[in-house]
């Protein structure tokens, strides 16, 4: 099982010749002004450093679902046109990222795109899924969360959520049928996360398998990703090992 990690910024810096060819120096001081010297026999035999491993990919959100957090930058992304959000994306794009993982579809009562489960956000983007869709179709992969995300609020457990499932037989399939044919839609994220404590509940599990089942239907090739919370608390015994095998996803998150 492959194993992603939440970030939600890129640091990045510039290296030169040493960044792939480790050498160490010597340093000294002559005339009062620093030099420096290259050792290359301490550097031959000096253990070479693994490479940093570059972050390749970020949650995004068309609007955060904390409105006290996002009082800064919710009103700007209302106000997006399609060419700002394919202009945004570039920009993630040129930092280096190849994946984006779309915190929700839908939020406080109301979606994204077209959909009969919930009125639409009004936005200055008409289809703002589309937008980033066409803008990453030729650099980067996106995840997708379905509808039940955050759509009544900030993610409860979903045992605890009355499902929008319940109102619609499928929600999932206006996704496919509307943004399928994007080579950037990659992958599903099922975005109302259960804390590990110490282990998934039967609900969670559930929850998981019960919308995978649908989504391996609707789009076979389409990669499957959670990030549940509590990770730092699980017993990593052979009962959670069990658990992970009973779950229907290809990627397991881990935020902590």
């Amino acid at each position: 099982m492959r194993k992603a990690s939440r970030e939600s910024s890129v640091a990045q810096e510039s290296f030169h010749d040493h960044r792939t060819e480790p050498q160490r120096f010597s340093f000294y001081s002559q005339s009062g002004a620093a030099a420096l010297a290259l050792d290359p026999a301490a550097a031959a035999s000096s253990p070479q450093p693994q490479a940093i491993k570059p972050i390749t990919g970020s949650w995004f959100e068309f609007q955060h679902h904390s409105t006290v957090e996002g009082v800064d930058w919710n009103p700007a992304c209302d106000r997006f046109t399609a060419a700002q959000w394919d202009a945004k994306i570039k920009e993630i794009a040129d930092a280096g990222l190849e994946y984006l993982v779309l915190m929700t579809t839908a939020l406080y009562y109301r979606a994204f795109y077209d959909t009969k489960i919930f009125p639409k956000w009004q936005l200055a983007c008409a289809d703002p899924l589309e937008a980033v869709l066409s803008a990453a179709d030729n650099t980067m992969s996106s995840f997708l969360s379905e509808p039940d995300s955050m759509a009544t609020g900030p993610a409860t457990p979903p045992s605890q959520t009355p499902s929008p499932r319940r109102r619609d037989s499928n929600p999932s399939k206006r996704l496919p049928t509307s943004y399928g044919h994007h080579p950037s839609f990659y992958g599903w994220y099922w975005p109302d996360e259960a804390e590990i404590n110490p282990y998934y509940t039967p609900e969670f599990i559930h929850y998981v398998n019960d919308l995978s089942h649908e989504a391996r239907q609707l789009k076979p090739q389409a990669q499957i990703m959670i990030a549940p919370y509590g990770t730092r608390i699980v017993t990593p015994d052979d009962k959670y090992v069990r658990q992970l095998d009973t779950l229907d996803v290809d990627i397991v998150g881990l935020p902590g």
